[in-house]
This record gives C-alpha cells, sequence and structure tokens, in this order.
C-alpha cells in the first residue's frame, strides 16, 4: 500500500536517535511561508497513488505534479545533501499541483521517515505515525495553489538536540476532498544526511564521501596509449581519455577508480557521452578518479596484438563482414581497456598516489567490454587486475567459449545492472542469466529493470524513475550506492 511506497526503510533505528529527532521534532519545527529563498531542488520522481475503492488494491499512476525540497545552511543561497550536526539548518519544500486540481479543496501531506520510525507533520508538529492510511493526518486542509509552499525546519541544529548522525527523509503529498483514494506524491524524498564534519567543499582528500564535497577537475584529450588500425590507412592511432579527478592533493593518498567505455555497437561512440561524464563527475565528486575511454572501433579495421587476435579467430566465426568487423570492434575495445587500465596505474605511481580500488562502467557496447574484462579475460590467460565492482547498463558477457553458463566466479567483483525488459538491440534476458548465475555463485549483485524500456540511457530514465517501486531512491542513486560499497570493501 501507499506507505510501503513512500518510505524506503534505511540504516537509522536506535533509540537514542528515534528519542532525540521526535524531541527535536516536537519542539523546534515551525511552519512559515520563506519567499527569500531560492527554489529548492526538484525531487526526482513523482507518482499518483490510487487506491481501489472496492478492493482496497493499491497502484501506481503517473502525475504531472511536481515536488521540490532542500537544506540549506545558508539561508536557501544554496541547497546541500549533508549537514554538520552543528549547522543551521533551513528545510524548505513546495509543490506544484496538477492544473486541473488549482481551486480544488485539498490536503497537504509532509512526512519524516528515519529508520523504521515514521512522522507526519500535523500543523506546525511533527506526530508518530504507524504508517496506516487511516490515522495519516495532513499538515493542512485548504484551497490548493498552483504552489504551496512549506517551510519545514527554520535553523534548526541537530546537535544540540542530541542528533549526532543519522538520515531524515522527507516525503511532501496532497490528495482532493473530493476523491481522496488518490494521493500524489515525491516517490524519491529529499534525505538529508546528519554526518559530523560535513562541509560543502573539500579543501584536502579524506576518502569517498558521498556528499560530494569535492570540486571536479577535468583534463581532456590525455593520450593513454595507441592502436594500430588499417582503415582508411595503416597507422598508429591515438587513444585518448579525459580524466576527471577531485581537485584536491592526492599525494600519498589511497583513491578508488572507475573506467567508464561507451558504447556504439563498437562502430561508433564517444568517450564525452553527456550520460557518460555525468557519471564521472558525480563519481569524482564523491572522491574517486574517473577515466572515461575512447578506443579503436570496427570501421577502423583495428589490427590486434597476437593474444587478442588468437581469441578473436576462436570466437568469431561468422562469414558475414559486418559481423566480422564488429568482433573486431569488440575484441580491440577489451585491449586498449586493458592499455587504459595500465596507463592509470602508471599515471597513480607518478603523481605519487595508490589505486585502493578498480571498478567499470559501460553502455552497451561499453557495457559487453566492462563485463568481458570483468569478467571473461581471466579465463583466457589475460593478466588482468582485481576489481571491485561492475556497472553494467544493457550489456552482455560475450565471451563465454568453454561454459554454457556465465563465467562469474564469488571471488570476483560485485556486479549491478539496468536492463529493459523491452530492449531490441541487447536482450535483457542476457542479464538475467548473468544475475542468476551471480545469485547461483554468492557473488554480490542487483539486477535493476526497467519494465517496458528499450535500449540507451533516455529510455532507462537513471535519474528520473526508482530502482524500484517503493525504494525511494533513482537507478542512478542506487548504482552509486552500490559502486561505493563494493568499493570500500575489504
Amino acid at each position: 500500500m501507499l506507505l510501503n511506497r513512500m518510505t524506503d526503510r534505511l540504516f537509522l533505528s536506535s533509540t537514542t536517535f528515534h528519542s532525540a529527532l521526535i524531541s527535536l521534532l516536537l519542539v523546534v519545527t515551525t511552519m512559515s511561508a520563506n519567499t527569500a529563498a531560492a527554489q529548492p531542488p526538484q525531487l526526482a520522481v513523482a507518482n499518483a497513488s490510487v487506491i481501489d475503492p472496492v478492493t482496497a488494491e493499491p497502484s501506481i499512476q503517473s502525475t504531472t505534479a511536481e515536488f521540490y525540497a532542500g537544506a540549506s545552511i545558508d539561508e536557501g543561497l544554496s541547497y546541500v545533501s549533508c549537514v554538520d550536526p552543528l549547522d543551521s539548518v533551513d528545510l524548505e519544500s513546495s509543490l506544484v499541483v496538477e492544473n486541473d486540481h488549482v481551486g480544488s479543496a485539498g490536503n497537504i501531506y509532509v512526512l519524516a521517515i528515519v529508520g523504521e520510525e515514521s512522522y507526519m507533520l500535523v500543523g506546525d508538529v511533527f506526530l508518530p505515525w504507524d504508517g496506516l492510511r487511516d490515522s495519516l493526518e495532513p499538515f493542512a486542509t485548504k484551497t490548493l495553489q498552483a504552489t504551496e509552499t512549506i517551510s519545514v525546519l527554520d535553523q534548526v541544529q541537530f546537535g544540540p538536540a542530541g542528533i549526532e548522525q543519522g538520515e531524515l527523509a522527507i516525503y511532501i503529498g496532497y490528495e482532493l476532498i473530493s476523491d481522496t483514494n488518490k494521493i500524489y506524491y515525491s516517490a524519491t524524498p529529499l534525505r538529508v544526511n546528519i554526518e559530523p564534519g560535513a562541509v560543502i567543499s573539500r579543501s584536502q582528500y579524506v576518502g569517498v564521501d558521498s556528499c560530494s564535497p569535492y570540486v571536479v577537475k577535468r583534463t581532456s584529450a590525455i593520450v593513454y596509449d595507441t592502436g594500430t588500425i588499417t582503415n582508411p590507412a595503416t597507422a598508429e592511432f591515438d587513444l585518448l581519455l579525459d580524466l576527471y579527478v577531485p581537485d584536491v592533493d592526492l599525494s600519498g593518498k589511497s583513491v578508488p577508480s572507475m573506467v567508464i567505455i561507451h558504447g556504439g555497437g563498437f562502430y561508433g561512440g564517444t568517450r564525452s557521452q553527456p550520460a557518460l561524464v555525468d557519471y564521472a563527475e558525480r563519481f569524482a565528486a564523491q572522491g574517486y578518479l574517473a577515466i572515461s575511454i575512447d578506443y579503436r572501433v570496427a570501421g577502423q579495421v583495428p589490427e590486434l596484438n597476437s593474444q587478442f587476435a588468437s581469441l578473436y579467430n576462436q570466437s568469431v566465426t561468422t562469414e558475414v563482414k559486418t559481423e566480422l568487423l564488429q568482433g573486431l570492434g569488440m575484441f580491440s575495445a577489451m585491449e586498449d581497456s586493458l592499455k587504459a587500465l595500465a596507463w592509470l596505474e602508471n599515471y597513480a605511481q607518478e603523481q605519487g598516489f595508490e589505486i585502493s580500488a578498480l571498478g567499470l562502467l559501460g553502455g552497451s557496447a561499453g557495457a559487453i567490454t566492462s563485463l568481458n574484462v570483468g569478467y571473461g579475460l581471466n579465463d583466457y590467460g589475460f593478466a588482468v587486475p582485481e576489481f571491485k565492482a561492475v556497472v553494467n547498463h544493457w550489456g552482455n558477457l560475450l565471451i563465454d567459449l568453454d561454459t554454457s553458463k556465465p563465467s562469474i566466479t564469488a571471488d570476483e567483483a560485485a556486479l549491478i545492472s539496468v536492463h529493459g525488459t523491452e530492449d531490441p538491440t541487447v536482450l535483457y534476458s542476457g542479464s538475467v542469466e548473468i544475475h542468476a548465475r551471480a545469485d547461483e555463485i554468492g557473488l554480490t549483485n542487483e539486477l535493476i529493470t526497467s519494465e517496458g524500456a528499450g535500449h540507451g540511457f533516455d529510455v532507462n530514465r537513471l535519474w528520473d524513475s526508482e530502482s524500484f517501486a517503493g525504494s525511494g531512491y533513482t537507478k542512478g542513486e542506487r548504482i552509486l550506492n552500490f559502486v561505493n560499497a563494493a568499493m570500500l570493501t575489504p
């Protein structure tokens, strides 16, 4: 039902935190308009939950309503995801109702979720909520305006109230008095992490920080190696990458690193694909070194080294020229990825830091390459470094010659995949098989299914659809969290 869909159970259930929070909410919380603050960020996913009046069964529908919320420590000039317990925090929210709801009588709801505990804002006080629809009380009952603004917290310090660490999730919603079987709400909440030492921007490297406090420095078009191509003429072709790092001194530090590989059917694509740039910047802002690489593609008719040429000749048996060339592109992508990994290790040594963990991320052909490099090449005698995480966006493992099952083992990289059920390019069933094998052997893994989606970043909607209904996290957020956990595991 609605309450389970609106709440993703998190990590904070201690009695101390619970008691302190309810004291804070009962005593300190105030509600008022704050017209001076900038518009807070839009919450990624909005849904309408419909309760069937006959069966009482819920279903989810789309909505044009929009929900906004943000935590600020500078009176609304900017918004942050993490705060120090001694920061004075404002929490602002607003909702934009559907056009035909303007002027209708409605109830507005504000919920706060902490671990296994739920609270509802009633007037100017948060009260405990048991999670049942019948006991849910509104913050306000009023004639709905096009935009409703709610000031949830005003200059609140969590530390003095006894809350030194934790996470607060805020959901916003509304319903029409004329149709109380339907609630419009923010499926992904505002999450405020209370962390000692949280800062907006870090000037020194302290490791991975999911609050993304690092300024990102990008260096483009670095030549990481060369590779032979034979079209339009035989030549040594410069292989390029873009480097994304926290703009702080990394010398003497241990830094996790992500290698990002583009798609394009092994015939095209670019390291500067916007979705991949976005990933690289997000990882670097958290404290990773990220590289996004180009590689030789089929139309260049790459010349493989002897080891890859031997595996190519064993693996590609078709006589169709386009398939032969595409296979050549696939193997050159693997060869060039290993060159990029070698460059990364040399770069770290030159700069005086060490790579603490390695991860691979790719989309489509880049995902195929990530899977092949992460789980396949070591079965054929290739020297491959240890990986902690592989992120597969609608790819498949394509170099399994000697087994009827995907050649992954329990001691290999944790795997997370996103794949659309209606993908016509790389079949969804391939990801299902890989994850079934991972489950069978006990490998840490997660398959995020995009119901009805096809192939590509746009249709799989990483940053504006939930990882699964009711999770409260977008697919992209879930991937970042999964990678963080895997990369930081000893």
